[in-house]
């Protein structure tokens, strides 16, 4: 049975054990040292001594040929490229099954569901998880508001010499988000949590750029079993005025307590701006709670609630000390 390998790596290893044969090493000690067996190391060397190094080159297996040929492949990713739902199907998202539908439909050929997975992976395609996007959203709104409005705000700072501050609020309930951990196979771990509680934990942070240096800091408040109110907002912009000490541009969601009188007229030294609607991807902070949720608070069960106070405050804290990961954040949005 061929060992498994590409051409290059089965060559090398024979040269390998070539060499360790000049150095006056025995078959048995070679083959424990590469993991094979003896006689195939007798057999190299005797290839070795008969035919030179083309008795050690391993052969090119190519398999089965392919049932697609390379013109039908280049139409089947012009049919995958077009959707889902140009193909009859209710959502624009492809699976396996799916695509392999389509190549019976279009090229008669009967493809197993379990190779559709390489025959996608040798077009360059990869399994990826869907982002979520609202029905309501105005492509063509967003696209006007980062080519001609995001500019304008974006040179507010430097003009007034004031921080630039992306705020965003989020809640973290006593239910985690579960990642996949490893296990025994056909043994599915079990996490325990707290069930029917409706604590929470509602937070509002804020990133701040500098106008000199565009230096990125963090700044956040907790509150527990309570709504962000248009109140709360407004005490958490004169908290952010009192360390920043310099006027700001806030960017931020056009969510109701944004937008209320208390919170756009008893704070003149903010310049208040919004993001279109229905756009989360444009805002920072989006990013930073993904990163809080999926990784150091993913898979925490908490049984009481400050304890998962206490941790998301530790996370938020330790990120503040982590400049090139909060620049991360603002980098992996459009605007920047």
């Amino acid at each position: 049975m061929r060992p498994n390998g590409s051409q290059s790596f089965l060559q090398q290893r024979r040269f390998q054990a070539l060499s360790l044969f000049e150095n006056g090493l025995i078959p048995v000690e070679i083959s424990h040292r590469l993991g094979v067996d003896r006689r195939s190391v007798r057999r190299w060397k005797a290839n070795y001594q008969s035919r030179g190094s083309k008795g050690l080159e391993a052969k090119a297996i190519l398999g089965r040929p392919t049932k697609l040929k390379l013109q039908d492949r280049d139409k089947l990713q012009k049919h995958l490229m077009r959707g889902a739902e140009a193909c009859g199907f209710s959502t624009n998202l492809w699976t396996c099954p799916r695509i392999a539908s389509v190549i019976r439909r279009y090229f008669h050929i009967d493809y197993h569901v379990d190779h559709v997975g390489r025959l996608l992976r040798s077009l360059g395609w990869s399994p990826q998880k869907p982002e979520h996007r609202a029905l309501e959203r105005d492509e063509k709104a967003i696209r006007t508001w980062v080519r001609y409005h995001w500019p304008r705000i974006k040179k507010k700072p430097k003009k007034l010499k004031a921080h630039l501050v992306f705020i965003d609020e989020s809640g973290l309930l006593m239910a985690p988000l579960l990642h996949r951990t490893w296990a025994p196979r056909g043994q599915t771990p079990i996490l325990l949590q707290r069930g029917r509680t409706f604590q929470k934990i509602s937070m509002i942070a804020a990133l701040t750029v500098a106008p000199q240096r565009q230096r990125v800091s963090l700044y956040f408040s907790l509150h527990a079993n309570a709504n962000i109110t248009a109140h709360r907002a407004g005490l958490f912009l004169s908290l952010l005025r009192r360390h920043l000490r310099k006027t700001m541009v806030v960017v931020w969601d056009r969510a109701q307590i944004h937008r209320a009188r208390s919170v756009t007229t008893q704070h003149p030294f903010c310049h208040l701006t919004h993001f279109p609607a229905y756009a989360p991807e444009l805002n920072p902070v989006e990013i930073l709670w993904s990163y809080l949720k999926k990784n150091p608070l993913a898979n925490f069960a908490p049984k009481i609630l400050p304890a998962l106070a206490a941790k998301a405050r530790y996370h938020s804290t330790k990120l503040r000390h982590q400049p090139s990961l909060l620049r991360s954040f603002r980098r992996a949005t459009p605007l920047f």
